[in-house]
Order: structure tokens, then C-alpha cells, then sequence
């Protein structure tokens, strides 16, 4: 996270007057800034509302304590924080705000500060769906006040955090969650053994089978291979020779049935000679006469039409006529049914209120009878609620007596703790001791080890360990003294070997570089020889592998002891807790002051149990018989009500039916009502109908005969003007028809034909174009025909056909067919079966095999099951982080502390030591640490851990608020802690310094000044305003 923006009023010494500003763009420009002012100046403030604006909770007070008021600075009557920051991978801008406004009417009411959270997209200010900084930091607010912005009093909090929080907050920084692998693994078990199962299944489905069953089976299957090759064979050579029978029959068969067709074709040959003649014929006349006939046939046509259309319309117009006269006849007689209209209406609507007098006559009865019915029920259920009612009575004394019993719930609950605390003691001791046996025999195990370590270098056990190690060293220092005596030995003969060969190469006149003579005359030769180096290098070697071999035992004797001693120590240690679960087991015991109860008795516990059970059963079936009651009671109330209000209702009836009867009455003026006294009400009703349906049937059937005379009169001067066109038309026709005969017979005149002659020649219609196709198809069949007779007569030239022979053949290849089938079945069955028991073998080896490696794997898993039940591998993995935080801390710490001291992690207990290099690196506690020195751990494990945060979420820059802390420091830790401050710039961090220490100021070049003044609370100043 990265501070852009910080706008502040109305918030502790912060008044509302002004808007007060922060720019952290500005602030932070030299990564390294502070905010300086005496003490209740308004500092932390600054902090508390960026704190506040993210998660809405702060360090110095919370809800209970009235923080809405209490936040609100005395002057103000509201309060602002306004937020802005970038945060992520991708430095996204990000705003927060809070805003609060003190009650007109009571000074006191501060309601709580509504919070806002947004986001910068689109060139706006987009609202985000909550205003939890975690989801967007990625940081709770506990963990923030660890990492990022550290309130006073807190910045030492991380290095004297218990193993589980700080556990819980490594899990939550670096997402230590993702090596939660416990339920995986039991998943993958699971299915491991979903998988064993299914796999034992298949093997027992595929049964047991042998190679030398399948080598039977192939021996089998050569012989049916060589039967069925000689049947194939013989079937192949009888099939070729019925081959050629077959054609040869096929040839003559086809001989006769194609001279069948061409005798058929020689028989139609004359009929297509006669049918060529026609053709021609045809096509002379219908060139000549078919257009002038056709012309004739269309106009007698239309002619006869017309003559049909003039008779049809002479026939409508007369009909038309009838019609409406018929129609004028009826509209007299509608007309003079109607003239009385009113009065037969008015006699209608009183038929109809007769007979709702009826009707209420008989209602008024039917109602009188059920009010009467309703008020002996009501009396009935009157006395079904005063039974009940004493039901309940008896059932609540009943009640009265149980509760008397009741059975005491607050002793059964302290006995049960007593016995469940009493038995977790007893357990808590058992294993205690097993974990002292346990360890009693690891330290046994650890001695035995070592003495057949010592066994192979022929070595007694030896009886202190101090003495034995001092042996082995000593025993060291031999040998090296030995190895220096033979080093010098081989050093001087080396030495001589050198001056032997420098001899050698010297020549008799040439300068000696040692004497400088020229002559020679006894020159130095080795008497040394190469076999005494050899056993030289030879000895070294064996005095290194005895110190190698005396080292190791060394080691292994510290390892050896170092581990008694840490077994012996936890003994001692548990042997102290298995006292103290001793005493608290007989403390425990002496605490049992229960009456009637004894402490060796949890059997009680149960006895008691089953009474309050009895106790509660009989409790809960009053419960139900008080339920039901209430129910039956409620019931019974629910439907005296319903009787009642129903009585009600049909006496208010019975007074609204009188009351219609007397109004209908008064209305009645041409009927009397005793005169229909033997009709019904719906006999009247229906008499009413039929009048009113009469009059309007009569009505609607007078306005369409109306409708309907208006329109027979223009049909029929419709009908007048068609006859008279269609007239018209006739005589025209009748004149071109008979141009048209005068014209065919001066062309029959002239070709000596008769109209008959013509006429018949042209209604045969011919089609030229399939007749010109028919006989040019059976010109091209004939000659097709005698062709083929003629081929097929060459092909059979000098054959003959034997139908035994054919016959024979048929049965003979079909006794071979059955035998081959039958062999080709059975070969291919022992095939399929070899196959199958090939494949079920290799599926056997295959499924022993996978089985194996699921068995495999399942013991992997369960390891790793055991490795990760109960969080064990995060708790693995936090360790190692925290051990790394350690090694990155150290690099400053170990430069406050002068290399003096250094922080290291108990992997044990998850807790930091030190260790103490002026006390020959001995470790002891963090908190024996001064506080000076306590502030240098604490800081430098900060600036690790930011630095861990910052790889962890890749960003490129980290931002680090520090509230006070610097007092503790002398002048020369203060002046460490500034140059690794400084030094910080170069890592691309941003941190920000809060103190009231003068010396700090001088060391910081930007930084704001705070000052709480009288007249306008807390004022800010920046420095490059200055």
C-alpha cells in the first residue's frame, strides 16, 4: 500500500473549521520522512484516521467506550476522513472515506461515522460493495498494525507474540493456507482405495488360467487350421467346375428367352409400317384444316356459354322477384304485431316480480328454520367449552404436583464436570508417564547406538564421557605430531632429490649457481630411492584416515552426549509435571463434596440421568395433553363464535327478505299476485322471457326484412341490365361463325375431302413425337435382338449341359459348405478363447502390478497423512519462515548489536532466543533484552518481515509507519538506527517516522510539524512549504 491522500477534520485536536491535508506524494518523495511535534500534538492522530478509514477500528478505544463520540473533536459538530492510496500488483487507486455529524439536539449523540469505500475507473470515483480494506490490502487489521502502520506501544508486539497468533499471522501474510494438504491427501487415500477395491474385484472376476492350458488350446487350433485348409480346397475345385455349369445353363436359358423377344418383334413389324403411314397423314391435315377448326369449336363455345348465362339470369331475376313480394307480405303482418309493445312489457317485469316474491316467501321459511337450528348449537357447544375448561383445571394441578418432583439440573451438571475433569486428569497423567517411558527408552536406544559405533572402532563403552573425549584428542595430537615428523622427513628427502637432479644437469666449464666454480669433479647423487617416498605418502594417508576416523568418533561422542543430556533434561522436565498431575489428581479427589454422591461412583451420574429422563417424559405427555386441550378449548371457543355470529347473520337476513317483500308488492300495477298463486316462480320468470323474446324477435326480423327488400330490388335491375349486354354478345358470335364456315368449305372443296373426313383424321390426335420415338426404338430393338441371338449361338458352339452332373455338384458342395462352417466355428471359438485367455493373462500381470504400486502409493499417503493431520506441515512451513526472518533480521541487528548479538528461532516452542556471543554464544530470552535492544530486534525483524511482504505480493515498493520507539536509544543506537533508515531509500521502501525526539528532526529532511494551539487545535505544516 502506498499513501496518496490524507484530508482530516473534526477528529481529536482536529477541528472542523478547516480541511487539513496531507500529501503523501509530496511527503514521501524521499522514501525517508517524519511527523514531529510535542507530545498531544495530534500525531498519531494522523495514523489513527488512516487506520480508522481502512477497517474501522482502532488501537486507542472501541465501540463500548462511546469512540463515535469520543473520536469527535469538543469543538466540531462533524467529523472527515478522507483517504486515498494505491494498492496491488498493478498500484490501482483506491478511497476511503468516513464521515460523522454530532445531533443538533444532544451534544452527546454522535451517531456512528458512515464509511465509504471506492475505486478509481473511468475517470470517476466508482463505489466499492464493501469498505474492508483487508479485501483490497490483502491484510487484517491486527496484521496491519504489525506491518504497516504501528500505533505506539505496539511496535514490539510481533517479536513477543505467542507460537499460535503469530502462527495464525504468518498463515495470513504469506497465505500459508495453500499448504493445508490434509484433506487432499485423505481425498487421494480415499480414492486410492476406491481403487484397490475395484481392482481386487477384477482379478477375482478374471479367475485363474495357465500358459499350459493356452498351449493345449493352440495345438488344438493347428490341427482345425489343417482341416480346414483341405476343405477349403476341396470346396474351391468342386466350385469352379459347377461354375461352368452354371454359365453354360445360364447361356442357354438366355438363348431362349432373346429369340422369344426377337419372334415378338418380328410379329409388331407390320403394325409399325401402318402406324408410319398414319403419322404422315396426320401431320398433312393438321397443317392444313386443325387452326381454322379449332378457331370454329371456340366461337360455338363461347356461343353456348353465353346462350347458358342469358337463361341463368332470366331464371334469377323471375325468383328475385317472388321473393320480394313474399318479403312485403311478412313486414305487414311484424308490423301490426308491434303496435302494443309497452303494455306487454310492462306485463313482463311484473311476471318477474311475482316470482321474486315467491322466492323470498320460501326463503323467509328456509331462514326461519336455520336460525332456529344455529341456536341449539350454540347451547351445545356452550356446555362442550365448560367441560373443557375443566379438563384444563385438573391437567394444571397435575402440573402443580410434578413440579413439586423437579429434579435438580445444577448438581447432575457439577457432578458430570467433576467425573469429566477427574477422568481428563487421570488420562492428562497416563500420558505423561508414557511420554517419561518414552523417553527412558530413547535415551536407552541412544546409548546402545553408540556403543555399537564404539564396538567397530574395538572401543569400550566408557563410564564418563569428559575422560574419553580428552583420550581421543589426545590420541589426535599423536598423530599430528606424527604427520609433522613424517611431512619433514618426506620435505628432505624431496629436498636432496631436487639437488641429485640439479647435479646431474650441471656440466663440466659452466657456473655452479650455488658456488659459482666451473669444475666439478665430485658431483651429489641421491641415495634415496622412490619406494621410500611411496611408503612415505602411504603412511600420511593412513595417519589422515585415523584422524578422519578419530574426528568422526568425536562428533558422534558430542552428538551422543548432547543428546543424553537433552533426553535427561526432558525427563527431569516431565518427571515436574507428572508431580504436579499427581497433586492435581489428589486435589481434585479432595474437592468431591457432593452428599449421597461418591467420588468412586461415576455410575451415579447415569442412575441420576435415567430419574430426571422418567422426570421430563411424564413432564412432556402433560405438556402434550395441555396442548391438545388448548387446541380442543380453542377449537371449541373458535366455533361457539362462528354459531353465534352465523345466528346473527340470518336474522339480519330474515328482516332484509321481509322488507324486498312488502317494496315489490307496492310496485305491482296491471298483474295481481293471487292470480298466479298455482304457477311457479320460474314458470313466471320463463312466461316474462317469452313475452320480451317475442317482441324482439319480432322487431330485429321487421328491420331485416327491410334491409333485405332494399336489396332483391337493386338485384333484380341488376339481373335486367347482364340479360341485355349478354344479348348483344349472342348476335355478334352468331355472325362470325358463319364466316368461318364459308371459308372450311372452300378449302375442303378444294383438297375433294368431306368436314366427316377431316374431322376424324384430326380427333385422333396423334403425338408425333412419341410415335416418331416408338418406331425408331423398335427399328434399334430388332436389330439389338438378332445380334444378341447371334453371339449367344457362337458362345455355346460344341457344349453340352449334364443336369446329374449339376445336381450332384449342389449336394456335394453343400455337405462341404456345413462341414467347413461347422470347422471354421469351432476354429474360430478356440481362437477367440486363446485371445481372451492371451488378453486375461496379460490383464492379470497388468492389475498385480497396478495393485502394487496403488499399495505403494497408499503407504505414501498415509505417511503424508500422518505428516499433515492437525496443521503440522504449515506449522512446518511457518517455522521456516520465521527461520529465514530471523537470518534477514540478523544482517541489521547483528550491525546495532556490534556482532554481539544475534536473534535465532527455538523450532521447540516457535518463540525467538538470542544468542549471546560475549557468553561463548550461549542463547537466553528475548525479553532479557534491554529496551534499547529490544527496540534494535524489534525494528530489525519489522524491516524483514516488510521485506519478506513485499516479495511475497510482488510489488514494487513497500510503505513502513513507525509510532514512537525512539526514546529508548542512546545517541549512538540512534544514530545506527538513522543509517539503516537511509539505507532504506535504496531499496525502494517508503518509511515514515512519528516522534517527539529533537534529534530526529535534524536527521530527516521532509516531514510534517504538528502544534496543538489554543485558538485552532491541531495545525499541520510540511517542510517544503517552509
Amino acid at each position: 500500500m502506498l499513501p496518496v491522500r490524507l484530508t482530516l477534520k473534526g477528529i481529536y485536536s482536529y477541528r472542523d473549521a478547516d480541511e487539513h491535508v496531507v500529501d503523501f506524494e509530496k511527503l514521501t518523495q524521499d522514501h525517508l520522512f517524519g511527523i514531529f511535534g510535542a507530545v498531544g500534538s495530534g500525531k498519531s492522530t494522523i495514523l489513527e484516521a488512516i487506520t480508522f478509514a481502512l477497517y474501522g477500528d482502532i488501537e486507542r478505544m472501541n465501540n463500548r467506550e462511546n469512540r463515535s463520540y469520543n473520536m469527535m473533536n469538543m469543538r466540531s459538530n462533524s467529523m472527515l476522513i478522507d483517504f486515498q492510496f494505491k494498492a496491488g500488483i498493478e498500484q490501482l487507486l483506491y478511497r476511503f472515506t468516513v464521515k460523522s455529524k454530532r445531533s443538533t439536539k444532544n451534544f452527546q449523540l454522535v451517531p456512528t461515522p458512515e464509511r465509504q469505500a471506492y475505486q478509481w475507473k473511468n475517470n470517476d470515483w466508482e463505489p466499492l460493495e464493501s469498505a474492508d480494506a483487508s479485501k483490497v490490502i490483502g491484510i487484517s487489521y491486527e496484521n496491519f498494525k504489525r506491518t504497516v502502520i504501528i500505533p505506539q506501544g505496539k511496535f514490539q508486539e510481533f517479536i513477543q507474540l505467542g507460537p499460535a497468533e503469530r502462527t495464525k499471522m504468518m498463515k495470513e501474510l504469506f497465505n500459508l493456507d495453500k499448504f493445508d494438504y490434509a484433506q487432499t491427501t485423505r481425498e487421494k487415500i480415499y480414492k486410492v482405495k476406491a481403487q484397490l477395491t475395484y481392482l481386487e474385484g477384477e482379478l477375482t472376476g478374471l479367475g485363474s488360467i495357465s500358459e499350459e492350458e493356452l498351449q493345449e488350446k493352440e495345438n488344438q487350433l493347428t490341427v482345425l487350421s489343417a482341416e480346414k485348409e483341405k476343405i477349403e480346397l476341396e470346396k474351391k475345385q468342386k466350385e469352379l467346375v459347377l461354375k461352368e455349369l452354371v454359365e453354360l445353363k445360364q447361356r442357354l436359358e438366355e438363348l431362349t428367352l432373346r429369340g422369344k423377344e426377337l419372334s415378338l418383334l418380328v410379329d409388331q413389324q407390320s403394325t409399325i409400317v401402318q402406324k408410319e403411314k398414319d403419322l404422315l397423314h396426320f401431320e398433312r391435315t393438321k397443317e392444313r384444316y386443325l387452326a381454322i377448326v379449332e378457331e370454329q369449336t371456340r366461337l360455338q363455345h363461347e356461343l353456348n356459354n353465353l346462350n347458358d348465362q342469358l337463361k341463368i339470369n332470366q331464371q334469377k331475376q323471375e325468383i328475385h322477384k317472388q321473393e320480394l313480394s313474399q318479403l312485403t307480405a311478412r313486414e305487414a303482418v311484424l308490423k301490426q304485431t308491434l303496435d302494443n309493445k309497452d303494455q306487454q312489457l310492462k306485463k313482463a317485469a311484473e311476471l318477474v316480480a311475482i316470482a321474486q316474491l315467491k322466492e323470498l316467501r320460501t326463503n323467509e321459511q328456509v331462514l326461519q328454520e336455520r336460525i332456529s337450528k344455529g341456536e341449539a348449537l350454540i347451547h351445545n357447544k356452550q356446555q362442550e367449552v365448560e367441560g373443557l375448561k375443566d379438563k384444563k383445571d385438573s391437567l394444571l394441578a397435575n402440573r402443580s404436583k410434578l413440579n413439586e418432583r423437579k429434579p435438580n439440573h445444577e448438581l447432575l451438571a457439577n457432578l458430570t464436570d467433576w467425573f469429566g475433569k477427574h477422568l481428563q486428569l487421570s488420562a492428562d497423567l497416563s500420558n505423561i508417564n508414557s511420554q517419561l517411558a518414552q523417553r527412558k527408552a530413547e535415551r536407552a536406544y541412544l546409548t546402545e547406538t553408540f556403543a555399537q559405533k564404539l564396538a567397530v572402532h574395538k572401543l569400550e563403552f566408557p563410564l564418563e564421557i569428559e575422560p574419553f573425549k580428552t583420550s581421543l584428542q589426545n590420541e589426535i595430537k599423536k598423530l599430528d605430531t606424527h604427520k609433522t615428523s613424517v611431512l619433514s622427513q618426506q620435505l628432505e628427502v624431496k629436498s636432496f632429490e631436487k639437488l641429485a637432479e640439479f647435479a646431474q644437469n650441471l656440466l663440466e666449464g659452466d657456473n655452479c649457481p650455488l658456488c659459482g666454480s666451473t669444475h666439478h669433479p665430485n658431483l651429489y647423487a641421491s641415495h634415496h630411492s622412490t619406494e621410500a617416498l611411496a611408503s612415505m605418502d602411504t603412511d600420511l594417508k593412513t595417519i589422515d584416515n585415523q584422524i578422519k576416523s578419530l574426528n568422526a568418533l568425536i562428533i558422534e561422542t558430542n552428538g551422543y552426549q548432547q543428546g543424553t543430556e537433552h533426553i535427561i533434561s526432558q525427563e527431569n522436565e516431565i518427571a515436574l509435571v507428572v508431580d504436579e498431575k499427581e497433586k492435581a489428581v489428589t486435589l481434585h479427589k479432595q474437592s468431591f463434596n457432593y452428599d449421597n454422591f461418591s467420588p468412586d461412583r461415576p455410575e451415579q451420574i447415569n442412575e441420576m440421568r435415567a430419574s430426571i429422563k422418567d422426570w421430563e417424559l411424564q413432564r412432556d405427555q402433560i405438556d402434550k395433553e395441555q396442548t391438545l386441550l388448548d387446541q380442543q378449548f380453542n377449537l371449541a371457543n373458535e366455533d361457539l363464535k362462528k354459531y353465534e355470529n352465523g345466528v346473527i347473520k340470518l336474522k339480519n337476513d330474515l328482516a332484509e327478505s321481509k322488507g324486498a317483500i312488502n317494496t315489490l308488492v307496492s310496485n305491482l300495477d296491471v298483474l295481481n299476485e293471487s292470480d298466479f298463486e298455482s304457477k311457479t316462480a320460474e314458470e313466471l320468470k320463463n312466461e316474462s322471457r317469452f313475452l320480451i323474446d317475442r317482441l324482439n324477435d319480432a322487431q330485429q326480423e321487421l328491420d331485416a326484412l327491410i334491409k333485405r327488400s332494399e336489396v332483391k330490388s337493386r338485384e333484380i335491375n341488376q339481373f335486367a341490365g347482364a340479360i341485355e349486354n349478354i344479348s348483344g354478345q349472342i348476335t355478334s358470335i352468331k355472325v362470325l361463325l358463319v364466316e368461318k364456315q364459308e371459308s372450311f368449305s372452300g378449302l375442303l372443296k378444294s383438297d375433294n375431302l368431306s368436314e366427316d373426313e377431316v374431322l376424324k383424321t384430326l380427333l385422333k390426335n396423334i403425338d408425333i413425337a412419341s410415335f416418331r420415338i416408338e418406331i425408331s426404338e423398335f427399328k434399334k430393338n430388332i436389330a439389338v435382338a438378332e445380334e444378341r441371338v447371334k453371339n449367344i449361338e457362337q458362345s455355346i458352339a460344341q457344349k453340352t449341359y449334364n443336369e446329374m452332373l449339376y445336381l450332384q455338384l449342389e449336394t456335394e458342395l453343400g455337405t462341404l459348405s456345413d462341414l467347413l462352417n461347422h470347422t471354421s466355428a469351432q476354429f474360430a471359438e478356440l481362437k477367440v478363447s486363446i485371445e481372451n485367455g492371451k488378453k486375461a493373462l496379460a490383464r492379470i500381470s497388468q492389475l498385480v502390478k497396478d495393485k502394487q504400486q496403488l499399495e505403494d502409493r497408499k503407504s505414501q499417503l498415509d505417511i503424508l497423512d500422518r505428516l499433515f493431520k492437525a496443521n503440522g506441515f504449515e506449522r512446518f512451513i511457518s517455522v521456516v519462515y520465521l527461520r529465514n526472518l530471523c537470518f534477514a533480521a540478523n544482517e541489521r541487528f547483528m550491525k546495532f548489536s556490534r556482532n554481539q548479538l544475534s536473534l535465532e528461532l527455538n523450532e521447540e516452542t516457535e518463540s525467538f532466543i538470542i544468542r549471546d556471543n560475549l557468553n561463548n554464544g550461549q542463547v537466553r530470552s528475548v525479553k532479557t533484552l534491554s529496551g534499547g535492544q529490544t527496540f534494535q530486534a524489534a525494528l530489525s525483524l519489522a524491516l524483514a518481515l516488510a521485506d519478506n511482504i513485499q516479495q511475497f505480493n510482488q510489488g514494487n515498493q513497500n510503505f513502513f509507519f513507525l509510532d514512537e520507539g525512539f526514546g529508548s536509544l542512546d545517541k549512538d543506537s540512534l544514530h545506527h538506527v538513522f543509517e539503516t533508515l537511509k539505507s532504506l531509500r535504496k531499496e525502494n521502501r517508503i518509511v515514515g517516522l512519528i516522534s517527539h525526539v529533537d534529534d530526529m528532526q535534524q536527521e530527516i529532511a521532509t516531514y510534517l510539524q504538528v502544534k496543538n494551539t489554543e485558538e485552532y487545535g491541531s495545525i499541520i505544516s510540511a517542510s517544503w512549504e517552509e
